[in-house]
């Protein structure tokens, strides 16, 4: 740089370290500006380095997050099939209960049909009773009737 450096033959001392110290105050600033690039170089990197690191981290997050939400839709899947089954068992819980009261309430008629039909048999067997009852009564009567006809015909 300082092979560079023209200064005018007529120039002083002075003038030449002027020169001088401007030449050395540019390339300090170059310098620094090189370090302060070099800084920031190296920051690129350490952010080029993590970016990559968090862009690999991600990717395994997605697929991670895939393989979750093909999970979850199965699981999904399980409970609208379990639902559709719970449905048609409440629907045919529902049928079994109206066949049951309709059996009940057909049992029921018979059991009452039975009843009706156990008491009018009971009440014509005590009819029938009271008929052989007053039977064996006018049987027996009549037996006396005769005993006492043929004893007073002797």
């Amino acid at each position: 740089l300082e092979s560079s450096i023209e200064v005018a033959p007529h120039s002083s001392s002075a003038q030449y370290d002027a020169a001088l110290r401007r030449v050395e105050g540019k390339v300090r600033d170059y310098e620094n500006r090189i370090s302060q690039l070099r800084v920031d170089l190296r920051h690129d990197r350490q952010d080029f380095h993590l970016a990559r690191a968090q862009l690999r981290q991600a990717s395994r997050n997605m697929e991670k997050a895939s393989v979750e939400n093909k999970h979850a839709e199965g699981l999904r899947d399980q409970a609208r099939k379990r639902r559709q089954v719970l449905d048609g068992l409440t629907h045919r819980a529902a049928q079994l209960r109206s066949e049951v009261k309709s059996e009940v309430a057909d049992q029921r008629k018979q059991h009452n049909h039975q009843v009706h039909r156990l008491r009018q048999n009971s009440m014509v067997q005590g009819t029938m009773a009271e008929i052989e009852a007053e039977t064996r009564k006018d049987h027996a009567e009549g037996m006396q009737l005769r005993e006492r006809a043929a004893q007073a015909l002797n």
